[in-house]
């Protein structure tokens, strides 16, 4: 089988009909794997991926498909050649309105789906658009939240109506290993030049990740200046019942500082045990908090500042957690752009 498309459909066959004992490979035009996801994501599912023997070709385009001694084969723009029994093509969606005589109806809609308000009402106020016609949010728990929030719409009066675009959209990629995000992907705070930091914690940190084998993979965290969460990237076992936790989190403006009891095994606790939570503090807390905490937990968070990054003390873009010779990468604020 050879897929083309390298993004969350294209993975997640390709995944499922190697398990079924096919040989797959991926060809796509992205430079990594999820195109939406980020590259550090790509690469670490393109290493399980190319662990379980799926092939992956990153950066390719199709320059001929060919029937040849009865296999299908791809010429990329590389001159390589890949032939299989069938070919499955997951390069993404287009809107398809065809037939609905939406002029009609007096229903305004462009290339990107039917035009909708913040309480997805069309041109035609008595008419709502949900789901992917709208192309909002491509997703299938989207276009059912849309629908309870458009079924709302139609009976509460103009004040109490809900405004869609408020709520957070986690999505997950159900590959081995899962790639889940919430919030603002890191490239569009780059692309905007809003200031943040990064914090990054690795599965292999979690004592009970380890014991079930299922170490591989990373809870990634996009905040203000000010430790307002913007975005949350997971990749590994189980990241999509987590992600949801922290879709949450931003949904209610909760501040990365801010804490709560999690179970002792839960691996929710990635960033929720003490010394992560000094950790943080050491980063965003006023300097009143920042006494008091060194003089409630003198043996953890040090006397002195944090070291900046790129310091002697902290490698380029590191300073050191509360954990001792752990060290915890925060990307340096970018110089661009207004503090979120």
């Amino acid at each position: 089988l050879t897929v083309l498309g390298g993004g969350a459909l294209g993975c997640e066959l390709a995944q499922a009909f190697s398990r079924l004992g096919a040989r797959a490979d991926i060809v796509h035009m992205d430079p990594h794997l999820i195109p939406a996801g980020d590259p550090e994501s790509g690469a670490l599912l393109e290493e399980a991926f190319r662990a379980e023997g799926i092939g992956v070709y990153n950066g390719r385009r199709i320059r001929q498909v060919l029937r040849e001694n009865g296999l299908i084969a791809l010429v990329t723009d590389r001159d390589e050649k890949l032939s299989a029994e069938r070919l499955l093509v997951g390069a993404g969606r287009t809107v398809n309105l065809e037939g609905l005589d939406l002029e009609r109806a007096g229903v305004d809609y462009n290339a990107r789906g039917i035009t909708v308000n913040r309480y997805l009402q069309t041109s035609q106020k008595h008419i709502y658009a949900c789901g992917d016609c709208n192309g909002h949010a491509l997703f299938s728990h989207a276009a059912m939240h849309q629908g309870m929030i458009a079924l709302m719409n139609c009976l509460l009066p103009g004040c109490t109506r809900r405004d869609f675009r408020k709520y957070v959209v986690p999505w997950t990629v159900f590959t081995d290993p899962q790639v889940s995000h919430a919030g603002v992907l890191e490239s569009e705070l780059q692309a905007k030049g809003v200031r943040y930091e990064t914090v990054r914690v690795a599965y292999g940190d979690y004592g009970a990740a380890i014991a079930e084998g299922v170490g591989q993979g990373f809870v990634k965290v996009f905040v203000s200046r000010s430790g307002r969460i913007l975005g949350v990237r997971i990749v590994g076992q189980g990241s999509g019942e987590m992600i949801n936790e922290w879709a949450l989190a931003i949904q209610k403006g909760i501040r990365i500082v801010q804490e709560h009891v999690v179970p002792q095994q839960a691996r929710g606790r990635d960033l929720d045990d003490e010394p992560h939570a000094l950790g943080r503090a050491q980063t965003h807390a006023p300097a009143p908090v920042l006494t008091a905490m060194r003089a409630a937990h003198p043996g953890q968070a040090p006397a002195g500042p944090v070291s900046p990054p790129g310091s002697a003390a902290a490698p380029p873009g590191c300073h050191s957690g509360a954990r001792g010779p752990l060290l915890r990468c925060v990307r340096p604020l970018t110089p661009a752009g207004p503090a979120a």
